[in-house]
């Protein structure tokens, strides 16, 4: 279940959890603490690769994603959060030392071995 459908920004958009979103999140969020921005970055993840994955135009901004979430029902929300949750899954079996190997060789810098266990 990495793949969901919610009505957001006055239509139904799919937003899906994968390796993609993953980073994604991590872009926006950085080294942000604030609970909110997670959320945010959470939604914007899912809404990006999805319109990558199915080679849909980005026709909203990161701005509109936040507008957006102040007006998603708890009920989305969580069918969000199980969704992403989801993405998650595909890491529990991979060893420790190839989660390092993974880390080390991304070119993401605020991506940290610790974060991925």
């Amino acid at each position: 279940m990495n793949y969901i459908q919610i009505t957001i920004g006055g239509k139904l958009r799919g937003l899906k959890f994968n390796q993609m979103a993953d980073v994604e999140y991590r872009e926006k969020v950085g080294k942000n603490t604030n609970p909110v921005s997670h959320t945010y970055s959470m939604v914007w993840a899912g809404l990006i690769s999805n319109c990558f994955v199915k080679g849909e135009e980005v026709d909203f901004t990161f701005e509109d994603v936040c507008e957006w979430c102040e007006k998603i029902s708890d009920d989305d929300f969580y069918k969000i959060l199980e969704a992403y949750k989801s993405t998650k899954e595909f890491l529990k079996d991979i060893p420790d030392d190839i989660k390092k190997k993974v880390v080390k060789r991304s070119a993401q810098k605020n991506i940290k071995p610790k974060v991925l266990k």
